[in-house]
């Protein structure tokens, strides 16, 4: 439920870029708006991956312990592989759906969290 939390921390932190980018269109976005996003973004994020690393161990047998951590390291490997994929799209999309759809992948990790690791 915590690395749930924090995924729904992870997705917000998107979410006020959007908000920013549709409120300050014909504007530089004002640095307290990315500032706010990397407070957001970075305590989930520290409610996630220790979490993650720690679920990993617990989880896997008893030989494969160093193997359940890599694959989640792995699995965060891909995902910023996705976004930087995600972020060629910035031009086309624009700010605010580009945000927009970083949140929405987000929350859709956080139901994965909720999903895979609920007790």
């Amino acid at each position: 439920v915590q690395m749930a939390a924090g995924s729904v921390l992870v997705a917000a932190a998107p979410l006020l870029l959007a908000l920013a980018a549709t409120l300050h269109q014909a504007s530089p976005i004002p640095l307290a708006w990315l500032l706010g996003f990397h407070m957001v973004h970075t305590l989930g994020g520290a409610q996630v991956l220790p979490l993650l690393m720690a679920e990993s161990a617990a989880r896997s047998p008893a030989g494969l312990v160093a193997t359940g951590i890599t694959a989640s390291n792995a699995l965060l490997l891909t995902g910023a592989l996705l976004a930087g994929a995600l972020a060629s799209a910035l031009p086309s999309l624009g700010a605010p759906l580009f945000w927009a759809l970083h949140a929405v992948l987000a929350g859709v990790g956080a139901a994965l969290f909720l999903l895979l690791f609920r007790k």
